[in-house]
């Protein structure tokens, strides 16, 4: 009994499986139906083997019929094909969210910085460092990034659970996937925040006074 084989593809859960020799199966009303599989190991190129081993088959038994030569990537590939449509739709949409998530953070922060230049002019002129107005516009950016991205992680978590179809190997609540995620979607908020706050902190004190 075998209990490590994926007998029903690689989404779906292992059951065992039970295996006979050969020559002791009963095929009954499926005799003439019958078929066996090799699998050929090798160290080269694959596809470079397909005619010599097709010619020590056919030196076994010219008779045989021999069909349905694959490699193992092609059999894998075969085999998630109709998981990798949706992955790849997935992928494409949730880099789409992350650069739309980048494009919205940075056009409210320029706004924000736009809307408050005479505020900025102000605490400039009261002697307030360059470096004291960027880490406020960084930290306001940062924080309603930290907002969405905590509402989009923990929405993240209730759904993951449809996907799990889709995962190989990974547990649908891994925790370094999270962490990964998180992590990007860190950077990239750090990133769009960036630009305006040094802008903002960038200000010449005697024009922002004068702007309204």
């Amino acid at each position: 009994i075998v209990s490590d084989i994926k007998n029903e593809g690689s989404g779906k859960p292992t059951k065992p499986e039970l295996y006979f020799l050969y020559t002791e199966q009963s095929f009954g009303l499926w005799a003439d139906l019958r078929s066996m599989t090799l699998v050929v190991r090798t160290s080269s190129e694959p596809q470079q083997l397909v005619n010599a081993i097709r010619g020590e088959l056919n030196s076994l038994d010219p008779d045989l019929p021999i069909y349905k030569v694959q490699t193992l990537g092609e059999i894998v590939s075969a085999s998630t094909s109709q998981t990798r449509l949706p992955a790849v739709l997935l992928s494409v949409f949730a880099g789409i969210a992350l650069l739309l998530a980048a494009v919205g953070v940075y056009g409210v922060l320029a706004y924000t910085v736009a809307q408050s230049r005479h505020e900025i002019g102000v605490r400039m002129a009261l002697g307030a460092p360059r470096q004291r107005i960027l880490k406020s516009f960084l930290g306001y950016g940062i924080k309603w990034g930290a907002v969405g991205g905590g509402a989009g992680l923990v929405a993240a978590f209730i759904l993951v659970r449809f996907m799990r179809s889709m995962l190989f190997e990974v547990g649908p609540y891994d925790p370094t996937i999270f962490l990964s995620v998180a992590g990007v979607l860190g950077i990239v908020v750090l990133m769009a925040c960036y630009f305006p706050a040094s802008r903002a902190s960038s200000v010449d004190p005697m024009v922002a006074l004068r702007y309204e």
